[in-house]
């Protein structure tokens, strides 16, 4: 299963989960571009000191130089703070997930990171910035696997030659998009018109109507289900012809995930916004933020997130399911 939705919407499942969002091989955590803050003042600052003396005195195989990381990782603050394009709860999840670690490699275009606490699926995960900037991180035993520390110099093109040499399959990125500060408060005060609502239990002889009119490849794709956190639909002379649904990305992170799915016979026709938007205005006054995310190659998906108002943060990929040890 790859996430992406063939026709529109978001394709949201992540890699080793199952179409409810709950993983089938564990917890999962999933990376924005150019706004990633990393505190290095203060004790973050002598923690970070700690580990470059920790490298000085042999107790990491890394062999870099940590004072110009050092260097690297204060010029990548100071980029983000001249970025707010997005909410703090965005960057600061991202930045936790490729800089809370080890920093092995660091220059203007490519940082890599080691991390020991990532999670089974996603140790390896990798981030392309809208600016360009690549980063990637990496349990121990992964860069142990790569023959990451055999070398100094490194590119994301080198790096992924190492995980081709060592058999290591990527999943295939997704875009992320998420509303930027701006968007968001021009959704908050906007009323939806249409025939749209939030749908309940109570419309199970309805949804169950709807999933029966889509194909399994576009159920199975957008990962739709009335069960999810909060389901929205668009209706059409009383018949529901798009629906969408979020689930908390993580258990301790307010961030929503979503998926949406409207009928061939019904596209083009506006619903798919709509329900995006309403739904995504529903989980901003439940304290949340909006997560879309589609394949590369998912033209309409990106057309519906750019037409519903959210804005391109990066592409984001993990290893594969099916990349063996």
């Amino acid at each position: 299963m790859k996430p992406g939705l063939p026709i529109f919407g978001s394709g949201r499942r992540k890699p080793g989960h199952s179409a409810n969002g709950k993983s089938e091989s564990g917890a999962c955590k999933r990376g924005r571009a150019g706004v990633f803050t990393c505190q290095t003042e203060g004790a973050d600052q002598e923690n970070f000191k700690a580990t470059a003396s920790s490298w000085e005195a042999g107790k990491h195989k890394h062999n870099c130089l940590p004072e110009i990381l050092y260097e690297e990782v204060i010029l990548m603050k100071n980029q983000v703070r001249s970025m707010p394009l997005f909410s703090q709860t965005i960057t600061d999840y991202w930045r936790e997930q490729f800089l809370n670690g080890d920093v092995f490699y660091s220059d203007e275009a490519f940082t890599v990171a080691v991390n020991p606490h990532l999670d089974e699926d996603s140790r390896i995960m990798m981030l392309e910035t809208t600016e360009g900037r690549v980063m990637a991180v990496l349990t121990p035993a992964m860069a142990d696997k790569v023959g990451l520390y055999q070398r100094q110099d490194l590119s994301e093109e080198t790096f992924r030659q190492k995980l081709n040499e060592a058999g290591v399959a990527m999943h295939g990125a997704d875009y992320l998009y998420y509303f930027s500060e701006a968007e968001k408060n021009v959704l908050l005060q906007e009323n939806i018109e249409g025939d749209l609502r939030q749908l309940t239990e109570q419309d199970d002889a309805v949804f169950s109507e709807f999933e029966s009119s889509a194909s399994e490849q576009d159920l199975d794709d957008a990962s739709v289900e009335l069960d999810h956190w909060a389901v929205f639909g668009s209706f059409e002379k009383n018949r529901l012809v798009c629906a969408a649904s979020m689930y908390p990305w993580e258990d301790d992170i307010q961030i929503a995930d979503l998926g949406v799915l409207t009928l061939t016979p019904f596209r083009g026709k506006g619903h798919a916004r709509k329900v995006v938007r309403s739904i995504c205005k529903y989980a901003y006054d439940q304290g949340y933020e909006p997560q879309y995310r589609c394949q590369l190659d998912n033209h309409a998906s990106t057309l519906l997130a750019k037409a519903a108002g959210l804005t391109l943060f990066g592409k984001w990929d993990v290893i594969s399911p099916d990349s063996i040890d």
